[in-house]
């Protein structure tokens, strides 16, 4: 009976060391959030940044990622330009965040593939967002252009904005929640005009249906193309789960 009991009690032992490891490597897995748009940075920048640590990367809608990191659902972020919101969430949270760019993204220009233009200033792209303008401007149909932005409260349109200066909106103007519904409405419409992070176009949610254009004559690998974002890394610096940062 003694041998049963000590047997008993070894088990317990063993599964209670077990649950006791396992729940300490789960609380101390990071974990990595980032935006449709960054994800690919993530992945490719997680393992240089954080040395020899578990992390769980997670793509999730780019409105929520400040909100992860200020109610520590989320260890460390990836993103592009915030705006002022996320600014002052931050700001507000009482957090030692700090922000650390990591990398430049390219801002392309998507037009329907049968529409004929193959390259836009950078004037004529923010009048084409201020002022209603007609394809015939631009030695083409007469037909009104219609352009389309991301929903103001992503970040993807805080980059937009801040590139083109814009200071109104014009009235053929649509806004869509989600990137790839917009990408899907520029396949169906040949009088639109777009803008998308070049890794999103080209590598998560191509189509050929879709072009993209050049800006002041330079493709977007030119060294000197005008549309550019950073990427930016968040994260508490007070943060006792990260460990072995590299940057």
């Amino acid at each position: 009976m003694k041998k049963i009991y000590r047997a008993y009690f070894l088990l317990l032992l063993i599964l209670f060391i077990v649950w006791y490891s396992f729940r300490i490597y789960t609380n101390n897995i990071l974990i990595i959030k980032a935006s449709i748009t960054t994800y690919p940075y993530a992945i490719f920048h997680s393992n240089d940044i954080v040395w020899k640590q578990p992390k769980k990367i997670l793509m999730t809608a780019t409105a929520n990622t400040f909100e992860d990191l200020a109610s520590w659902k989320a260890d460390i972020i990836f993103v592009t330009e915030p705006n002022s919101y996320q600014y002052n969430l931050m700001n507000n949270s009482e957090k030692k965040i700090w922000l650390i760019p990591i990398s430049t993204e390219n801002v392309v220009v998507l037009v329907n593939k049968n529409n004929p233009i193959s390259n836009i200033s950078s004037e004529d792209l923010k009048l084409i967002y201020t002022q209603d303008k007609d394809w015939s401007d631009f030695w083409w149909d007469n037909k009104p252009i219609i352009s389309y932005q991301i929903a103001w409260w992503n970040w993807s349109a805080t980059v937009f904005e801040k590139l083109v200066k814009w200071s109104r909106i014009n009235a053929q103007h649509i806004e869509e929640v989600y990137m790839d519904k917009l990408i899907d409405d520029l396949w169906n419409n040949v009088y639109g005009i777009w803008y998308a992070f070049q890794t999103f176009f080209s590598n998560m949610y191509p189509n050929d249906n879709l072009k993209i254009i050049k800006v002041n004559g330079l493709d977007p690998e030119d060294r000197n193309y005008l549309l550019k974002s950073n990427i930016f890394l968040w994260f508490d610096k007070d943060n006792g789960k990260i460990k072995n940062i590299n940057l």
